[in-house]
Formats: structure tokens, C-alpha cells, sequence
């Protein structure tokens, strides 16, 4: 292993100098002998780098503990309020609403800022008209 990450004067530490340097090639030997469909020569990450990514990846952990207790929070709300207007609502005495007020979505209840339907995506028996502006019209046809 030559320490020194390839520049001039690196040394050998493993065997306590028993390694001859001569039979050894030197890094600009081994990327002169490589191809461009060999794997590139990486260098190893810098002490500076991995600890750059563990603080990034802590932050991303602790970001997403955060945006979860969030969202239960906000579950948590909207389940006692339902509750709070199903309840208004009985002691009204109008009949009770539906069991499901937002089908199809998990939970029965809406995320924040809203429901986005996912692009493409038409109601059930529409058809989708900009697929239909797609098939050419043949002249055969009547």
C-alpha cells in the first residue's frame, strides 16, 4: 500500500519496508497502462468528505423524524376535528354524513395544501383526450 495518495515520495508501509519499490509500478505507470473500459482510478475520500456526508445524512434522518412527527400531528388533528363536526352534526340532528369523506386517499384524510392527482391520470370512464389528439385520422375511414 503506498501511502502519500500517489504524489512524489510516497512510502511503503505494509511488510516494514520489505516491499521492493523497484517491482512496483507507480501510479502515473498504472493509469498509463489503463483503458477507458477499465474502472478510473478513484482517489479516497478525504476525512473532510466522509464527515461531510455523515452530517448530511444525520440531517436527512433527523428532517425526516421531524416531517413525520408532523404529519402525525397534523392526523391527529384532523381526526379530532372530524370527530368535533360528526358530533355537531348528530347533536343537530341532521343524519350523519358518509363513513368515507375523501375516497380513496389513505386515512380519509387530505394532506396538507391539498390533493394533487397524479398527472395523466383522468376520472374513471373519462377518456383522456390528449391520448385521443395522438391517433392520426386515417382518409379511409369514415
Amino acid at each position: 500500500m503506498r501511502v502519500g495518495g500517489g504524489k512524489k515520495h510516497g512510502r511503503y508501509w505494509i511488510g516494514d519496508s520489505t516491499i521492493d519499490t523497484a517491482s512496483t509500478p507507480t501510479l502515473s505507470q498504472i493509469r498509463a497502462r489503463s483503458t477507458d473500459s477499465a474502472p478510473p482510478i478513484r482517489p479516497r475520500p478525504t476525512a473532510t468528505q466522509i464527515q461531510i456526508e455523515q452530517v448530511q445524512a444525520s440531517m436527512e434522518a433527523k428532517m425526516e423524524e421531524k416531517l413525520r412527527e408532523e404529519r402525525e400531528r397534523y392526523e391527529a388533528l384532523m381526526r379530532s376535528q372530524m370527530q368535533a363536526m360528526f358530533t355537531y352534526i348528530q347533536s343537530t340532528g341532521a343524519p350523519p354524513p358518509p363513513p368515507d369523506l375523501f375516497p380513496g386517499l389513505a386515512g380519509g384524510v387530505p394532506p396538507p395544501g391539498g390533493v394533487t392527482p397524479p398527472s395523466g391520470a383522468s376520472p374513471a370512464g373519462t377518456p383522456n383526450q390528449s391520448e385521443a389528439s395522438n391517433f392520426p385520422i386515417s382518409p379511409t375511414s369514415p
